[in-house]
């Protein structure tokens, strides 16, 4: 409800006193009030004076009346016998004389009929006929004043008088009943009782006796009336107004508003109570268009709605002071000084409200209201009828009637500011479009000019209030029913169902005759236009018989028609103005696309649908809304998906009661609601949430639930951001499939990408591009895995074979039968023989029979030469797979002749053979199955039953060939039984069956050499006991132990060992049997047990071998130290296995003993070093190790065992390299010069004197480390150096060589030659070209300069073969081919012992020698790989 605009205000122009108004019945478009002017004023709805009534003389109004149907207002003065009818049709005043000299009391028209009742003041009727003009006095009808009356519907009157009673009366005034009452009667009303049985008509008459009573008077039931007297604080009754199914609402003086049922049930319950006012309440109307009721007192107004009186009210605070209406702020501060007090304010200046009544259609509220100096009439504007027109262009636009000559007009969304605009009449329709505005009413529109610059205007409350511009006026041929705008031409559907299609007045078009037109053109034509809408391009419209029209406003002709079959009640047309969706006369909706001539029916469509509203956001034109009560439900249309084309429910959301959806914008929805006032929301389809500073389930919720409403709207790529913060599969999946239904390959493909579901990428790329849409559908389709739909779209597409591809690639071959047939007759064979194979793997062999036989080309002939109709290879292979299909059905279904003949053909396959041997030997057919197998090459399976079938022979033939150990087994049992024992050894050993082959070589063959040679073999447990026994039988003992020990009878053999003194055979059988057959192996109770048994026999070695073997570390090392004192041969073997037993142990006693044993402290004689070197090593002592192995090196090294010396350093360095830890320097220094050493033989092998040369140079550098061949040392490098051509090195150890200490040891074949380089060394002479030389000084001779290569850490250019940095001083590691330094950019390791090396030399060295020239491994040049990244390298070298 409204109650807050203010339409118009009388206040002067009646004069002071109090005010009488009436509103006009029916139509309620005048208000008569008159004051104490002498003077009736009328009013239209708009405040304007249509007709000012002047009374004769001083005389002033006393009543006020309208007939039920609005046309007639009388007019009762006081002391007047006459009465003053005004016509409102004529705007005509005349005088009716009611023919008696009383003075008129009261007058009321009746509620059926032009009758007026008019009561004298002496108590006498008169009934005036307003149509026959008659008049009938009825004289002595009350004794005195007639004072009240009212008319029911039967046209019976009921009148109240001062004489206190209540007469009732027929039509022509005959009295039928007199009641006599308590007191004075007034307020007078018949009305229907509430009641358990129904009556019809108005059976009950009330009335208020002295306002303290109401007598219910019923008709039917007179002897009882009823009698209701209320609370005494009530006050008395002011009035009471009958509504709804027999209640009665009361107004007291008190201020209370009190509601009762007149039920027999209920009456005296009071069903609604509140009191409404302080003071006083003055008055109450009602109102059943409305639908509510209002009491009015004190200065307020207060209105309730009928069905929840218990809700709170509505309140209109009225102030009245020097004649000014006070609202808002003012009523406020009026409101608060009367609740400080009226001592402030004189008793003149308080405000009433005194009177309030509704129009008869609930629209406007009259309220008198004054102060004891002046009273006026104010009309609030209360409810407004809906009144809207919508148009969809420029994001859409809404006019809205918000007053009684005011139309607002709304932009799509709040932040666009409404255009009030001030119109000429009150409509009942609107139209609006972009550029113009039209209002109208009955058969007229006036029409105004909406300019894109207004500058006429002032904002107020965030409207700009505008004057408007009319531009003209338009008649119709009827009342117009509805009113569109579109561009330059408005479209007005007449109630007679035709359209009136016309310019815009004020709008130029080139042709006359495109001004107007009526619709349908057919005068004659029968068909009515229900519904209709237009655009800038087109009239559209729709017909009682479910025809849609469309006129082109561009061509002026009818451009297209579609025939739905059913009457059409509503049509609504998109922005762009291509969809259009309709409601039908059975309620339902459909949407038309003119493009293609299609409709599509909308589902889950409400039966009692309001209307239908388009997306006006561009983006969005594929949306609409539906609406029916208080919700709307969300659709959209889908043009192009794998369904073809849908209509697709979004979702539904609620709005308030009494809101009236009219436009959509981007998801916002704009209403009207109850009170005519504008509110915007925005649909739950579209309320996408924000997640900032939520937790991480909450934001997971929301996003989930943003991805579903962006699925749904098909906002893909908002969607996509959605599932990049969500991450996860499902959210992908929905998102994907989604694309793939509205037909998006290349989003699909995107979001496949994401996911790295590569499969579907491809599958999607394969078809990406596809122009044809029902081809594009039918590959979606399948990826969906909706194939009914897939072969749809592809029968419909360019491509139809494709229907038949898909089903066969679904094994589906009975729907791939009924599509070769229609579209390939040439695929049915080869789809029947697919078909046969899957009949034929589920076991359906007679139906699989019957469709290989159809699918053979030339089946007929019935052998495999019948090929006369093949003539490609794919025919060749149909014919064998049907041949072979046909075969085995064959065989299945009974036929074993025919299935054996086709199996048996010569160009037969061995697998068909197979498989038809397999079904015969199901079938218990051996020989015909056993002949397939043979003849198939499955001779495992061919025995098999040749053994069923008891064919040795057919076996042993086949024997080689066979692979089954079962079947050999079978076979050797036979051939054994038969004493064929050589045949069934073999058999047994092809078997496997080691066991059966010893017991046989035993027990019948006596070759002990084949069982000795299968147990060591297989290592039998059961074959080496056999074999034991039967050497046991031989008296050979020792064999007979050995295999005891791999049997794992350990204590026979140890008793047999004891017995006949073959103990230490025993011990080495038990030491060499580390697991013994059968999973045993020797306990350290069996090695205990040797141990004493040589220990009782004094043979300390033995003893404290097998004693270490015990782990009884102990006596094992005393028995082994025992035997290294001894000095005997086996010393050395000894002091190795003290050793072991040492570092086993892990005692640090027996460690100490054993070192200074080793250094000679107990009898001063040490012992060799490579003991100790021994020692340290088992114990891990890598240190104290390397130091033993440098001087290991160094004796060996003296002693002239070079490669010796060179493999313990070598050894060494490896073992502390691995264990990470520093590598002595001493180390590194001996094992370079030991390998740069055996280097020179490999380079003089190759012929490479110069490496040779300058290898033997760094050796002779430090040749006193070689004492053992000095000389032949030096011989060879001055032989090297010369032919190396490196004279002044060859000169210098010539020098050496040739001085007292070597000279006696040179050999003689290179002395002779030494001794002249010396005496005559080539480089001291230089060829001046005349024949004589001239001598030089040492210092300008010399060898040829030493190539530079960089060091590999710091780039630093020194010779080749130096090994120390002069710049870095870093020790660089030498080259294993050439002794040379490595280099970081041709850098190598050996694969096995991880030394470095230069590459590419390793690679020519390697080519001469298969052998890392460090640790002698075989290396071949495959197995050396370039090192590009040094610094790995480099690290391990600074770690170490």
């Amino acid at each position: 409800m409204m109650l807050d605009k203010l339409v118009f205000s009388v206040t002067n122009a009646l004069g002071a006193g109090d005010i009488q108004f009436s509103w006009q019945n029916r139509r309620g478009g005048y208000l008569a009030c008159a004051g104490s002017n002498q003077s009736v004023s009328i009013y239209n709805r708009s405040g304007e004076a249509v007709e000012t009534v002047k009374l004769n003389g001083a005389h002033i109004c006393t009543g006020l009346a309208w007939d039920s149907e609005g046309d007639i207002l009388s007019v009762m003065v006081d002391k007047s016998p006459q009465l003053i009818l005004w016509d409102a049709n004529v705007e005509r005043v005349n005088h009716l004389d009611s023919g008696l000299r009383d003075p008129l009391s009261f007058i009321t028209w009746a509620k059926t009929g032009p009758m007026l009742a008019i009561g004298t003041t002496k108590g006498n009727l008169i009934i005036y006929n307003h149509r026959t003009t008659k008049r009938l006095s009825v004289l002595g009808k009350h004794s005195r004043k007639i004072s009240c009356g009212a008319w029911s519907r039967e046209n019976l009157i009921a009148l109240g008088s001062e004489d206190r009673t209540l007469s009732i009366s027929g039509p022509e005034g005959e009295t039928q009943r007199v009641l006599s009452l308590r007191n004075d009667p007034s307020n007078i009303c018949f009305s229907e009782m509430k009641g358990d049985e129904r009556l019809s008509g108005e059976n009950t008459v009330s009335v208020l006796v002295g306002r303290k009573m109401l007598l219910l008077y019923n008709l039917h039931n007179p002897d009882n009336p009823i009698e209701l007297v209320f609370q005494q604080k009530y006050g008395s009754v002011v009035k009471y107004e009958w509504f709804g199914d027999g209640y009665i609402l009361l107004g007291f003086s008190g201020g209370y508003f009190v509601v009762i049922s007149t039920h027999l049930k209920e009456i005296g319950h009071e069903l609604f109570q509140i009191k409404n006012h302080r003071d006083v309440l003055s008055d109450i109307a009602l109102s059943e268009q409305l639908g509510m009721v209002g009491s009015c007192g004190d200065n307020i107004v207060k209105c309730h709605e009928m069905r929840n009186l218990q809700e709170a009210p509505t309140v209109i605070s009225i102030g009245v002071g020097n004649d000014d209406i006070l609202e808002g702020e003012e009523v406020d501060e009026l409101t608060n000084k009367r609740k400080v007090g009226r001592a402030g304010r004189s008793r003149r200046e308080e405000i009433k409200v005194g009177q309030m009544s509704w129009s008869s259609d609930g629209q406007l509220l009259a309220v008198v209201a004054g102060s004891q100096n002046s009273s006026s009439l104010l009309v609030y504007l209360s409810s407004l009828p809906s009144v809207h027109g919508t148009c969809n262009s420029d994001g859409g636009r809404l006019a809205l009637l918000t007053n009684i000559r005011e139309v607002t007009i709304f932009g799509p969304t709040k932040d666009i500011i409404s255009e009030s605009h001030t119109i000429d009449v009150e409509p009942s329709f609107l139209a609006v479009s972009s550029l113009h505005l039209a209002a109208g009413m009955n058969n007229r529109a006036w029409f105004y000019l909406l300019a894109e610059e207004i500058k006429d205007f002032s904002v107020e409350n965030n409207q700009q209030l505008i004057t408007s511009t009319s531009i003209g006026t338009q008649e119709y041929m009827g009342n117009v029913q509805s009113l569109k705008l579109g561009g330059k031409y408005a479209s007005a559907l007449l109630h007679s169902g035709k359209i009136q299609l016309h310019v815009v007045p004020q709008t130029v078009v080139k042709d006359e005759s495109r001004e107007m037109r009526i619709f349908p053109s057919h005068s004659t034509s029968s068909t009515i236009i229900t519904c209709h809408c237009i655009t800038p391009q087109s009239l559209i419209y729709g017909t009682d018989n479910g025809t849609i029209f469309y006129f082109s406003l561009d061509d002026w002709s009818e451009a297209d028609d579609y025939q739905h079959g059913v009457g059409l009640k509503e049509i609504y047309t998109d922005p762009v103005g291509v969809y259009l969706a309709f409601i039908d006369d059975k309620n339902e909706g459909y949407i038309y696309n003119p493009v293609v001539s299609e409709t599509t029916k909308i589902c889950d469509f409400p039966l009692t649908a309001s209307g239908i509203m388009w997306e006006n956001w561009f983006p969005d034109k594929n949306i609409f809304a539906v609406f029916e009560g208080e919700k709307v439900i969300t659709y959209i249309y889908l043009y192009n998906t794998v369904e073809g084309t849908i209509v697709e429910k979004i979702g539904e959301t609620q709005i308030q009661n009494g809101h009236l959806p009219l436009l959509l914008f981007n998801g916002e929805l704009t209403s009207r609601t109850q009170n005519g006032n504008v509110a915007r929301m925005l649909l739950s389809t579209h309320d996408v949430k924000e997640t900032d500073n939520l937790g991480h389930l909450e934001t997971q919720a929301i996003l989930q639930e943003n991805l579903k409403k962006y699925l749904s709207l098909k906002k893909l790529e908002e969607a996509s951001d959605v599932c990049l913060a969500l991450d996860s599969q499902e959210s992908w999946n929905e998102l994907a499939e989604a694309a793939l239904k509205c037909l998006n390959v290349d989003m699909a493909i995107t979001v496949y990408r994401q996911m790295g579901n590569v499969g579907m990428v491809w599958a999607l790329e394969s078809f990406q591009g596809t122009e044809d849409k029902c081809l594009l559908a039918g590959h979606v389709s399948v990826c969906l895995r909706n194939f009914s739909k897939a072969q749809e779209w592809f029968l419909q597409s360019s491509d139809p074979l494709a229907a038949l591809e898909m089903r066969r690639d679904l094994l589906q071959w009975e729907q791939a039968l009924q599509l070769a047939r229609k579209l390939a007759p040439e695929q049915v064979p080869y789809i029947s023989r697919e078909y046969a194979q899957q009949l034929e793997i589920m076991g359906c062999y007679s139906e699989a029979l019957l469709c290989y036989e159809q699918s053979n080309l030339d089946i007929n002939a019935g052998s495999m030469n019948s090929e006369s109709n093949i003539k490609t290879e794919e025919d060749k292979n149909h014919f064998l797979l049907c041949i072979g299909g046909i075969a085995r059905c064959s065989i299945r279904c009974g036929d074993i002749r025919k299935g054996v003949s086709l199996a048996s053909e010569p160009n037969a396959s061995t697998q068909l053979r197979c498989d038809c041997a397999e079904i015969l030997e199901g079938l218990k057919q051996y020989p015909d199955a056993a002949v397939l197998y043979e003849t198939g090459e499955y001779y495992d399976k061919a025995a098999s039953l040749y053994i069923k079938l008891k064919n040795w022979k057919k076996v042993g033939d086949m024997l080689p060939s066979i692979s089954s150990s079962k079947i050999h087994i079978q076979y050797a049992k036979a051939k054994e039984a038969e004493k064929q024992y050589k045949d069934a050894a073999l058999a047994y050993e092809n078997a496997k069956d080691y066991e059966s082959v010893i017991r046989v070589s035993l027990d019948y063959l006596s070759d002990p050499d084949t069982a000795i040679r299968i147990v060591k073999m297989t290592n039998s447990t059961e074959g080496a006991k056999m074999v034991a026994r039967f050497f046991q039988k031989l008296n050979d003992y020792g064999s007979a132990i050995q295999f005891l020990v791999m049997s794992g009878k350990l204590d026979e053999a140890y008793k047999m060992a004891k017995t006949h003194d073959r103990m230490e055979l025993y011990a080495q059988f038990l030491e060499g049997n580390k697991a013994i057959v059968g999973g045993h192996s020797p306990s350290v109770e069996d090695f205990r047990n040797v141990a004493i048994h040589f220990d009782n026999q004094k043979s300390s070695l033995l003893a404290g071998k097998y004693y270490f073997k015990a782990k009884d570390y102990m006596k094992a090392f005393k028995n082994l130290l025992r035997v290294a004192r001894s000095n005997s041969e086996s010393e050395g073997e000894a002091l190795a296995l003290a050793t072991e037993v040492v570092a086993e142990s892990k005692d640090e006693q027996l460690a100490t003993q054993l070192i200074d044993f080793l250094l000679g402290e107990p009898d001063g004689i040490p012992k060799d070093p490579k003991y100790v070197f021994q020692l340290y090593m088992a114990r891990k002592q890598y240190s104290e190790a390397a130091k033993t192995a440098v001087i290991i090196a160094n004796e060996e090294q003296n002693a002239g065992n070079y490669r010796h010396a060179h493999d313990v350093l070598f050894s060494m360095f490896r073992e502390l390299r691995n264990n990470g830890l520093r590598v002595p320097s001493e180390m590194v220094e001996g094992l370079t010069l030991l390998h740069s050493y055996a280097l020179v033989r490999l380079h003089v092998k190759r012929g490479d004197h110069l490496k040779a040369a300058r290898m033997l140079l760094r050796v002779a550098r430090s040749i006193s480390k070689f004492p053992a061949h000095v000389v032949p040392i030096l011989t060879s490098t001055v032989i090297e150096c010369h032919r190396a051509g490196l004279r002044s090195s060859a000169f210098k150890n010539a020098a050496v060589l040739v001085k007292s200490d070597y000279r006696s040891q040179i050999d003689p074949k290179y002395q002779k030659k030494i001794e002249g380089l010396v005496r005559k060394p080539s480089f001291m002479r230089q060829n001046r070209g005349d024949g004589d030389g001239v001598d030089v000084g040492a210092e300008n001779a010399g060898d040829a300069s030493e190539p530079l290569s960089p060091c590999p850490f710091c780039s630093f250019q020194l010779p080749e073969t130096e090994l120390l940095c002069l710049q870095c001083k870093a020790l660089i590691p030498f080259c294993i081919a050439t002794g040379r330094h490595i280099v970081a950019d041709d850098f190598t390791v050996c694969p096995h012992c991880e030394f470095p090396g230069i590459y590419s030399e390793l690679i020519m060295l390697l080519k001469y020698e298969e052998v890392c020239p460090m640790c002698g491994e075989n290396l071949s040049a495959s197995d050396v790989s370039l090192i590009e990244n040094f610094a790995e390298y480099h690290a391990k070298i600074k770690e170490q």
